[in-house]
């Protein structure tokens, strides 16, 4: 990082990244590209953005044809989903793809682009985990055929992931309080598990 620093900037000057994104994890969410191997070797481009201060993935999808048009319309429909409440700022590397039509549809809704230095994935950290994650915990473990495939079981890895406790979250999961486990112990044979992917995970349940 020290040969990007301009020479005559003074050491200590501002804060530091990570007590930058500590004090507005809840108003900041990230976005970052991985690809897919299909079946026939075609590759395929993952798109997520997380939620930092939940951890949550807001908008996972998959196309063959990575774009600017298609990452500032996803950017859109996550905030659409979320009753227009944009974050304020949005973090991501400084790959070409997010280009004018990104730019310009991101600002629309008054949040500020924070472009990661040159060479620096760890400004990105908490998207390239989360994206490492999904590789290890889905996409590496299972064949896929083509994009529609892809995108299909990343959506349900996404839903089975926000209900998963979160070592971030103080061992609570990012989908809330629905998840909470029970006040009580409660019996063995009251405890039903839904298999997830075909049994590579599973879900548990207590019986109503």
């Amino acid at each position: 990082m020290a040969k990007y620093r301009p020479a005559n900037l003074p050491r200590g000057r501002g804060q530091k990244w990570s007590t930058f994104l500590r004090n507005h994890l809840s108003q900041t969410w990230a976005a970052d590209w991985s690809t897919i191997v299909t079946l026939r070797f075609q590759v395929l481009y993952a798109f997520v953005i997380p939620d930092l201060g939940r951890r949550e993935v807001v908008r996972p999808g998959v196309t063959p044809s990575p774009s600017a048009q298609y990452a500032a319309q996803s950017f859109v429909e996550a905030v659409c989903d979320r009753d227009d409440r944009a974050p304020r700022f949005l973090i991501h590397d400084r790959d070409s793809i997010y280009g004018m039509e990104f730019r310009r549809r991101v600002k629309g809704f008054g949040t500020r682009r924070l472009v990661t230095p040159p060479r620096a994935p760890q400004a990105n950290a908490f998207c390239e985990r989360m994206i490492g994650t999904l590789r290890r915990d889905c996409l590496d473990n299972l064949i896929i055929l083509d994009d529609a495939h892809a995108e299909r079981i990343l959506r349900e890895y996404v839903r089975y992931y926000h209900g998963r406790p979160h070592r971030g979250l103080r061992r609570q999961a990012p989908a809330g309080a629905r998840w909470l486990p029970p006040v009580r112990p409660v019996p063995a044979k009251a405890v039903h598990s839904r298999p997830v992917l075909g049994g590579l995970h599973h879900e548990y349940a207590v019986a109503a």
